[in-house]
This record gives C-alpha cells, sequence and structure tokens, in this order.
C-alpha cells in the first residue's frame, strides 16, 4: 500500500498534531486519508471536510492536503479563500520534527544567531554527544533530518524552505543544533550533491563537528544492536537487556558486510566534507568523548565561541554506554579480529576476498 503523509508524519506526532487543532480550526483531505487520521490519533477536535466549498465562513485556518497536488490546492485555497490562514499538512513536518509542540508556523521566527551540525555516520555515538552538547547548555542537536523531513523534501517542499523552518523552529536559547547522519544526508540531497549542501550550509554560518568511532566497534556496535534489539539505554542496564546483548551470536560473513558498508560510509561522508573550511570544522572521537566528557564538552563550547555550563550535566540521564555493560562485544571484537587476520588464507571466497588486507589497517587496531 502506498504510504501516506500520516506514515511519515509518524516519527514527528503529524496526526496527533492536527488531531488537537481547535475550533476555529478545519481539516482538509480527501475522506479516506481523514479516516485514517481519526483511526490513528481519535476523532479531531475541528472541522474535518472533503471539499473547500464545505468550509465555513468562521474558519480561520485550514490545514490541508493533497496527496496528489499539495501545492496547488493551497494555491487554490488562498486564492479562494484570502481571509484564511492556510497549512499544508506535508508542510507541516519540518516545524513538526524541530518543535512538535508548536501550533502552527504562524509568526516569523528569526534565524539562530549561532548554528552547528554534528555530522557521522552510524553508531558512532553520536546520541551520548548530542546529549551532553544539550545538556551542557549548547543548543539541541537533535537528528531532525529523518524519514519525515526526507519524505517532505520529496514531496514538494522546498530544501531551503524546509531547512529554513527547521532551524527557526529548532533554535534554543539562540543556538540551532542538528545531527547529520550520513546515510539520511545522502537521501535527502543525493550523495553526489552533499558536499555542496554542506558548504552551502558552511556559508550561512554553521560550523561542523565531525564525530568518529574505531570502525570496528562501530560495526560490532551495529550488529549487536540489530542481533539484541538493544540500541540505546540510560542509567542501569536491565538483566533482560543485558542478556540479549550477552547471547548475541558470531556471524563473521554478515560482521565482514556490515564492516565494509561501515567503512564506505565514512569514506563517502569524508568526500562530502573535504572542502569545508577547515577552522569550521571540529573532529572528535567517540573513546575521547566518553572518556573525557567535560573537556569534551569545553572544547566544543570554545569551538562554537559559546559558553559551556557544566555544572547542568547530570550524567546520569546520558546514554548508556552499552559495550561496557557486558563482556561479548568484546569477545566478538577479538575473535572478528583474529578471523580478519586469517583471511588471507580464505582468498578463494569471492565475497570476501577483497577484505583480505584489512587486519593491517592502522583503523582496526586494538
Amino acid at each position: 500500500m502506498k504510504k501516506t503523509v500520516l506514515d511519515a508524519g509518524d516519527e514527528c506526532g503529524l496526526a496527533k498534531f492536527l488531531a488537537h487543532r481547535g475550533a476555529q480550526a478545519c481539516l482538509l483531505a480527501p475522506a479516506a486519508l481523514l479516516q485514517e487520521l481519526a483511526e490513528r490519533a481519535g476523532p479531531p477536535a475541528c472541522l474535518a471536510v472533503s471539499r473547500v466549498e464545505d468550509i465555513p465562513a468562521g474558519v480561520k485556518r485550514v490545514f490541508a492536503h493533497d496527496p496528489d497536488d499539495e501545492g496547488g490546492l493551497l494555491t487554490q485555497l488562498r486564492s479562494a479563500r484570502p481571509d484564511l490562514e492556510v497549512h499544508g499538512w506535508t508542510r507541516l513536518i519540518p516545524v513538526l520534527v524541530a518543535d512538535r509542540k508548536r501550533p502552527a508556523p504562524d509568526a516569523p521566527r528569526p534565524l539562530p544567531q549561532h548554528r552547528f551540525a554534528v555530522v557521522c555516520t552510524p553508531r558512532t555515538g553520536s546520541t551520548f554527544l548530542c546529549e551532553l552538547l544539550e545538556a551542557g547548555g549548547l543548543g539541541a542537536a537533535r537528528e531532525h533530518l529523518r524519514w519525515p523531513l526526507i519524505y517532505a523534501l520529496r514531496h514538494g517542499v522546498p530544501t531551503e524552505a524546509a531547512f529554513d523552518l527547521v532551524q527557526r523552529h529548532g533554535t534554543v536559547e539562540g543556538v540551532f543544533g542538528t545531527k547529520l547522519i550520513s546515510h539520511f544526508l545522502f537521501d535527502a540531497v543525493g550523495q553526489d550533491q552533499a558536499a555542496g549542501f554542506l558548504q552551502g550550509w558552511a556559508g550561512q554560518g554553521f560550523r561542523f563537528i565531525r564525530l568518529r568511532r574505531d570502525p570496528v566497534a562501530q560495526t560490532l556496535s551495529k550488529y549487536s544492536a540489530k542481533h539484541s534489539g538493544v540500541w540505546h539505554a540510560r542509567g542501569a542496564l536491565a538483566e533482560g537487556r543485558r542478556r540479549r546483548l550477552e547471547n548475541v551470536a558470531y556471524d563473521f560473513a554478515e560482521l565482514c558486510e556490515i564492516h565494509r558498508r561501515t567503512l564506505d560510509e565514512d569514506r563517502a561522508l569524508d568526500d562530502a566534507m573535504a572542502g569545508l573550511p577547515p577552522d569550521r570544522l571540529l573532529a572528535l572521537d567517540y573513546d575521547s568523548v566518553v572518556a573525557a566528557p567535560l573537556e569534551t564538552l569545553a572544547g566544543a563550547a570554545a569551538f562554537l565561541g559559546l559558553p559551556a555550563h557544566p555544572e547542568r550535566v547530570d550524567f546520569s540521564a546520558l546514554p548508556t554506554q552499552l559495550s561496557a555493560t557486558h563482556d561479548n562485544t568484546r569477545q566478538l571484537r577479538e575473535r572478528f579480529l583474529a578471523d580478519l587476520a586469517d583471511l588471507a588464507d580464505l582468498a578463494d571466497l569471492a565475497d570476501l576476498a577483497d577484505l583480505a588486507d584489512l587486519a593491517d589497517r592502522p583503523d582496526l587496531s586494538l
């Protein structure tokens, strides 16, 4: 079945937002979509109609969607009813991914004075870093660029306008922070266009924090999370979740494939960032971040030209380092590195032969 705007909006609460509009609002969409909305979020608190001519005279704002041409519907509405404040469902997504509490993109908000992006590949510890920075008073670097926003970009919302809304609504105390994970960035703007996109942000005043992690640790983090279902935790890890991590079995072929993708993602992101001005780029390593978080906070604050507030950081609220909660990750790592070192003996296996030199790479060292 074809995905709808409500499917895309699940992560940012679009259905709940629409259903809770007040009496002076009206929803306009095909009947089937209005029924889907009611099934997801309950009956709307406002009037819901499927034809422009059914919008009552007393309504002040309309939230409208046409799956085939939302932009055309909005133009028609503004022409037929210039008295209305009109918002498209798809065009709400950039606002809601930044702050789902906002009632609507009403009065223009100023662009932030300070802007930065944490840029990384998956499972590099970005959640820990971003929450550390937020706790220490450096904005709120959320993962705005995910499937809801990518859906909006693919369905009529111009890239510049979408990110403009995200910045204006995601600013905290004059600071906008965001997280750009490689595969979402490439899906959103195209891998061949990512360099130009990042350079455009640099021209707007963005600074970039490039977070890295030992690629073998990164590979094992992806592998363990996939097979245990444990992606993040805070505080003491529940025994059941710890057991699931401890019981992750070893699969060399799958680990090799994940590792291959990890290295490819890292190289592609390096290529995209190669043209950024050096003075706008701060390189961080995950192991150093978790070993010295307050020093990391101070260094990031100096890089961004902002004051840090280490006294606000509550370490018990930050993500737990999962690999430190059990011994299986260390065992998987040792076995994986040993098998990589022996891979030359398996050169006749075509699907693994091109990995035969990995054990000698410096970035795979223990």
